[in-house]
Order: structure tokens, then C-alpha cells, then sequence
């Protein structure tokens, strides 16, 4: 019988606990291509998935079309974050983009030679079991209750996952890729995501944003 409930925490454990970076299953088809991506770490320390086109040099491009922020494929489940959020979400966060990129690059209103176009879209917005240090300790207050579900293991985080990429506005030619996962506050599993929830998480993409493009363009 503890074998049984050991083996039972250990596997919530590893599997519901959730990955740093975005799984190829959660690929959503935004991207032109996802097959040369990979791992790297971001500015923040962050780890990523990103790729740069060999074609892509510093100084190739002088503006940046910015395209609207897409919810891609699907709008959030009703469960996950109301209709009226989901519209909050995706103003705030084309405001930030617009904000922190027009402090460090030239923001055009048409294609041009010069000019590449920055395509975003949140993929993802979920509740995902918060990734416990489970090799330190294990409380004895988890408990396996006669479902197999593990008491203490309650709360839950946000998680969202972004897609991006910066195509020649001319040729429609990839240059840069990423898709990053984020996570946001905790949540109660029966609760509504909020803009409280992942605010500051929309407001580190888009200063991120602008801190790659001032670097890089």
C-alpha cells in the first residue's frame, strides 16, 4: 500500500507538473516553419525556443510594421478567462507592444523596403499544476484519496504560451522565430484567469520585445 501512494505522488509529481518550454504538441500553426527551433535562453533567463535566418544581419531593417496581437488558433474556453478579458488582454497588450517598441525602433504604417513586419499571437492561456520542489521534501499532509487524486496539490498557475515572428514586409520571408512559455500568478482551479493574473507577464513580453529589436535591428 505505500508502495502504491509513493509511486501515486511521484507520478502527479513528474507528469502534472508543467514544462518550462512549449512542447512541439502545443505548436499551433501560426509560425511559417517550427523546424529549426531551438532551445536558448532569452534575455531575462527565460528559456526559449527561437531561430534567426541567416539572411537575418543587424542593420537590414530600419522599421518595424507591427501587426495586431492574434488570439491563435481559439479564443479561451469561457472557463479559463471571460470574453470581456480576453478583449482587456489583447488591448493592453498591443498598447505595450506599441509603447516599448516605439522607444527603441521606428514603427512604419506600410510595407517598404527595409521594413519587417512582427506577427505575435498568445497560442495558449491555461491553469497548469505549479511545478513543486518535489526533490527537496514531501509533506505528509499530501494525501492519495480514494479517487487517486493528491490533496495539497490545489493551487494552480497560469500558463501562456506566445508564437512570434519578424518577416521581410517585402518578400514575406521569415528572419526571426520564438515561442515562449510564461507563467503568471496562482490560481484557484475553480477561478476565472484575470488581468491581474497575467498582466505582468504581457507587460515582460512586450518590454522584451522591445529590448531584442534595439539590440538586434
Amino acid at each position: 500500500m505505500k508502495k502504491t501512494i509513493l509511486t501515486l505522488l511521484l507520478s502527479a509529481l513528474f507528469l502534472g507538473c508543467a514544462s518550462k518550454t512549449v512542447d512541439e504538441k502545443e505548436y499551433s500553426g501560426f509560425l511559417k516553419s517550427y523546424k529549426h527551433l531551438k532551445e536558448t535562453e532569452a534575455s531575462d533567463g527565460v528559456d526559449v525556443l527561437a531561430w534567426t535566418s541567416d539572411a537575418f544581419k543587424k542593420g537590414k531593417y530600419h522599421s518595424i510594421l507591427l501587426e495586431p496581437v492574434a488570439l491563435y488558433p481559439d479564443l479561451p474556453s469561457d472557463d479559463d478567462m471571460s470574453k470581456q478579458t480576453t478583449k482587456v488582454m489583447l488591448d493592453h497588450f498591443n498598447k505595450a507592444l506599441k509603447s516599448e517598441l516605439s522607444k527603441t525602433v521606428k514603427l512604419a504604417d506600410s510595407p517598404g523596403q527595409g521594413v519587417a513586419r512582427l506577427r505575435i499571437a498568445i497560442t495558449s492561456i491555461d491553469k497548469t499544476i505549479q511545478d513543486y520542489k518535489w526533490y527537496s521534501y514531501i509533506p505528509i499532509t499530501f494525501v492519495v484519496t480514494s479517487a487517486g487524486e493528491l490533496t495539497g496539490f490545489r493551487d494552480k498557475a497560469t500558463v501562456l504560451n506566445v508564437e512570434a515572428e519578424l518577416v521581410d514586409s517585402i518578400t514575406n520571408e521569415a528572419q526571426i522565430a520564438v515561442v515562449r512559455k510564461d507563467f503568471g500568478s496562482n490560481i484557484d482551479e475553480e477561478n476565472q484567469i484575470t488581468m491581474d493574473d497575467i498582466k505582468k507577464t504581457l507587460d515582460k513580453w512586450a518590454k522584451n520585445t522591445g529590448n531584442y529589436m534595439k539590440k538586434n535591428l
